[in-house]
C-alpha cells in the first residue's frame, strides 16, 4: 500500500525538529520557538506514514525530555530521526530528476 502523501504539518515537524537538533550555537529563545512548533505541530502530523512516525516519536522525546536528564538521549535520537529523513528526501529527489532527466 502506498504511503499517504506528506502534509505541510510533516514537513513544519521536519524543519523544526532539524533546527532544533543542528543548531550549535545555545540560544533559550529559539529552542523555545521550535520546541513551541513541535508541540503545536505533533497534534496534526500524519502518524500514517512510515517516514513521519520516527520524527513524531522524536519530537515526543524531545518536548518531554525537556532540561532533564534523558534530554541528551533525545536529542541524540532525533537527530538520527532527522538524519534518516534527510536521507530519504534526498533520494526522492534523485528519482524526480533521473526521471525527467531519462524523459529529457
Amino acid at each position: 500500500m502506498a504511503e499517504p502523501q506528506l502534509t505541510s504539518q510533516d514537513h513544519l515537524l521536519a524543519s523544526a525538529l532539524t533546527a532544533l537538533v543542528t543548531n550549535r550555537i545555545a540560544d533559550r529563545k529559539r529552542e523555545g520557538f521550535w520546541l513551541g512548533m513541535l508541540t503545536e505541530t505533533l497534534p496534526h502530523a500524519s502518524r500514517a506514514h512510515s517516514r513521519v512516525v520516527p520524527l513524531i516519536e522524536a519530537a515526543e522525546r524531545l518536548v518531554e525530555a525537556g532540561d532533564g536528564p534523558d534530554r541528551a538521549w533525545a536529542h541524540l535520537k532525533a537527530s538520527a530521526a532527522v538524519c534518516a529523513w534527510s536521507e530519504w528526501r534526498m533520494a526522492r529527489a534523485q528519482e524526480v530528476i533521473s526521471k525527467r532527466e531519462a524523459a529529457a
